[in-house]
């Protein structure tokens, strides 16, 4: 269990990112500069995310430990593709490009959740046989990729279409994050105690994307053009929820910045 120091050493961190995050937009009046800081703000959330996952997985409990270890690889996939969007447009000046190979990196990241969710970390049952856990594993991610080969990656080489592979992306990516969501549901309403409040927050965290999405939509406004170079500092932050920085709204549809608030 972490000590009361370690937990205010967290909360402080995310009050002062949180507090940098909604000051900037005030304090920079260069698009490029408020550009660049909502970049590298959004590739230290899910560092800062994987700090607490993994501080949790010093457990004697290995079914508890490797729980937060997926969750913290989840994370990493969100950092790897955070660090490519940023590799673009702070180091490049570019945007991302529409049909990129690299999108797989924010699908990826909901895999280890739901493996995550397979281990139903707060039973007290005897240990499962860990060979069978990696063949579960292999096979999640074997279907999964399968799944996103045959609807998305045609659209990417065979047949280039930007409408297509988006409409594609965006309908694997609604299934994977309604399976996390039911599971997070149903492990939430069959737990009690403290378990039941981690299941509550991982569940509230990941069906509030789509509100966070919403949000963004409704304060999409012409007339608001300073305000879009930076990201919203929606309430899911503290619970790693990424948010898009709102300059790509102009130049983005949806379905190009969802897969990068979601995870």
């Amino acid at each position: 269990m972490l000590s009361i120091r370690t937990i205010s050493w967290i909360a402080a961190v995310w009050v002062l990112v949180l507090g940098s995050y909604a000051l900037a937009p005030f304090v920079l009046h260069d698009k490029q500069s408020l550009t660049s800081f909502a970049d590298i703000a959004q590739c230290l959330v899910p560092l800062l995310a994987n700090a607490g996952l993994l501080l949790n997985a010093g457990t004697p409990h290995w079914r508890r430990n490797v729980f937060w270890m997926l969750f913290a690889m989840g994370c990493t996939l969100w950092m790897i593709g955070q660090f490519q969007w940023t590799y673009y447009e702070v180091y490049l000046h570019q945007e991302l490009p529409d049909l990129y190979p690299g999108d797989v990196t924010f699908f990826l990241r909901g895999i280890p959740m739901m493996a995550a969710l397979a281990l139903r970390p707060h039973l007290t049952r005897s240990e499962l046989r860990l060979r069978f856990g990696y063949l579960d594993f292999v096979l999640l991610l074997t279907w999964w990729m399968f799944l996103y080969v045959y609807v998305v990656m045609p659209w990417l080489y065979a047949a280039p279409s930007v409408e297509q592979y988006n409409f594609g992306y965006e309908v694997v990516s609604n299934i994977q994050n309604t399976v996390i969501v039911v599971g997070l549901g149903f492990l939430w309403l069959r737990t009690r105690g403290a378990w039941r409040l981690v299941y509550a927050g991982l569940f509230w965290r990941r069906g509030s994307a789509d509100d966070c999405l919403a949000l963004h939509q409704r304060r999409h406004q012409p007339q608001d053009v300073q305000k879009r170079e930076h990201g919203s500092t929606c309430p899911c932050w503290p619970l790693s929820c990424g948010t898009e920085p709102r300059d790509t709204l102009r130049t983005q549809g949806k379905a190009r910045w969802t897969r990068r608030l979601r995870g």
